[in-house]
């Protein structure tokens, strides 16, 4: 566990969550566009989400 907080492996573990649950929920055809804003939205909330946790896990 590298003496991580639990605040900071909750928020490192978020971005997985998310990319699961976009991963169950892409089952339709869609426009190339599409998949790279979903993509570009995970690398964000991948981002937010690590600078969230070096922040307020300690």
């Amino acid at each position: 566990m590298q003496h991580f907080s639990t605040l900071r492996i909750a928020f490192n573990a978020l971005p997985y969550f998310a990319l699961l649950a976009v991963a169950y929920g892409l089952h339709h055809r869609r426009k190339i566009l599409y998949y790279l804003v979903v993509i570009d939205g995970l690398l964000l909330v991948k981002a937010c989400c690590g600078i969230a946790g070096s922040y307020f896990g300690g």
